[in-house]
């Protein structure tokens, strides 16, 4: 795996204040929205969600993405969590035809670091594996594909308080072209900024965000003679919204939903990961 070593040094200046409930289902990006993966316990060790997540590109490509996932957050030690996020089946559909398989495994470290000025923070870290398949339907694009092609490490800090939340992270992209026969492409970084607050209304948790992810360099397409093009607004930002509900239904299962719109969206969609809108929803098992 060749990655962009000459960014790493960035992710080490970013510090994360992230709520005890987790955003990553909330964001469209390729992973690194997933440092928040932390739900709240109360004397208890581990979670364990069912979701269903549907998200939409837009009427530019028009292709609808059905995601069925499985997320826990388990306990090792007493300061130190392990996270995992398997979407096991995911259907992209379009206008050129439908693409299925598994998606991309993510695996993280979170580890507590104790309590500083009053606030919590706790210091992340993980990959993005590449168990999807880039290339599942060889005549479609990209865009269609389960798996971005691509092993990602991700890095986050945690701050945080009781009931506010800002935080940040940094995804550091293997440096390759996908295996997609259509748009073999070569994502650049992503960093990523979140404020959200929680409202805790006895059985009723919601959870309020707003997110920003700023691709940090323009997406590369390789021709078919083996030349590259950067293509353009392919390092925009989006900036999201959201809304998240849990709803206990005895002290070990809750029923989960949200949605997410952007208020600024990328105009491009070849590495499939724009959306003009994210809902979801599931259920949650806590031990």
């Amino acid at each position: 795996m060749i990655l962009k070593t000459s960014k790493v040094f960035i992710s080490a200046i970013f510090f994360t204040l992230w709520l005890s409930t987790y955003v990553s289902s909330q964001c469209s990006d390729a992973g690194v929205c997933a440092i928040g993966y932390a739900p709240h316990i109360e004397d208890k060790k581990h979670s364990f969600d069912l979701l269903y997540r549907y998200g939409n590109s837009g009427k530019e490509d028009k292709i609808a993405y059905h995601n069925f996932e499985l997320k826990a957050a388990i306990n090792v030690f007493d300061q130190t969590s392990l996270l995992l996020s398997f979407p096991f089946y995911r259907l992209s559909s379009g206008p050129d035809g439908d693409a299925n398989g598994v998606g991309d495994l993510m695996v993280f470290i979170n580890q507590d670091l104790g309590n500083f000025t009053g606030l919590d923070l706790s210091v992340l870290v993980g990959i993005r594996l590449a168990t999807g398949d880039a290339n599942a339907s060889p005549d479609l694009p990209q865009a269609y594909q389960p798996g971005l092609g691509t092993n990602d490490i991700i890095f986050g800090l945690k701050y945080a308080a009781e009931n506010y939340a800002i935080s940040a992270g940094y995804q550091l992209v293997e440096n390759t072209f996908t295996k997609n026969t259509l748009t073999p492409i070569d994502r650049g970084d992503d960093f990523y900024l979140q404020f959200a607050y929680l409202f805790n209304l006895g059985d009723f948790e919601i959870k309020t965000d707003a997110q920003m992810i700023q691709r940090l360099a323009k997406t590369r397409l390789k021709n078919p003679d083996g030349t590259a093009i950067e293509l353009e607004k392919t390092d925009q930002m989006q900036v999201n919204l959201g809304a998240e509900m849990n709803y206990g239904l005895n002290d070990t299962h809750s029923l989960v939903g949200g949605f997410a719109f952007p208020v600024l969206k990328r105009e491009t969609n070849i590495d499939g990961l724009t959306r003009v809108l994210t809902i979801y929803a599931g259920w949650r098992l806590n031990l």
